[in-house]
């Protein structure tokens, strides 16, 4: 059987997706949707809430910092990083003002701890992350797990994003 050229065509056609589509899975699958593979953390109720709303910004940040290092291989990914702004900011500058430097800090924090000047520093920038929460933590196999799935988090980001560069058109 000869494939003609039409039909090779079709298996080369691109997946359109809206970037408001593409931003409402990013959201859900990876801001919206807590760890649920994280080191056992002794929370306190208070604890509890102030751990879930950073990691909500961590969250965010690192899905950030994935779509901007896509934006500069695909200018498609400039509307996508703004729908996702659009859902997690509040309407006004004046409302996010506060949350847009928490969300640029948390990016620099997360780059720090994604390209090390030092070998051991992830377990710092753990126990730090943790402390700023009021959780003392000092085993080094729960900081270093807690420090690898923030890692772990970005790289899937990244990687899903990469694979679907070929399938995927964003209109």
């Amino acid at each position: 059987m000869e494939i003609r050229s039409s039909e090779r065509m079709f298996w080369k056609r691109k997946l359109k997706v809206k970037a408001t589509d593409l931003a409402d899975t990013i959201m859900a699958e990876s801001v919206e949707k807590p760890f649920s593979d994280v080191p056992r953390l002794d929370l306190t109720p208070e604890s509890k809430s102030a751990y879930d709303a950073k990691t909500r910004l961590y969250q965010f940040a690192s899905v950030m910092l994935a779509v901007m290092n896509e934006e500069q291989n695909n200018a498609n990914y400039i509307a996508v990083r703004e729908q996702l702004e659009r859902r997690f900011f509040p309407e006004t500058y004046q409302q996010g003002a506060n949350m847009l430097h928490e969300v640029r800090s948390a990016m620099r924090d997360l780059s720090q701890l994604l390209q090390p000047n030092e070998e051991k520093k992830h377990l710092v920038w753990a126990q730090k992350w943790l402390s700023t929460i009021g959780l003392e933590e000092g085993n080094p196999v729960t900081l270093h797990l807690f420090a690898i799935r923030w890692c772990d988090h970005f790289i899937a980001i990244n990687e899903s994003i990469k694979k679907n560069r070929q399938a995927v058109e964003i209109v």
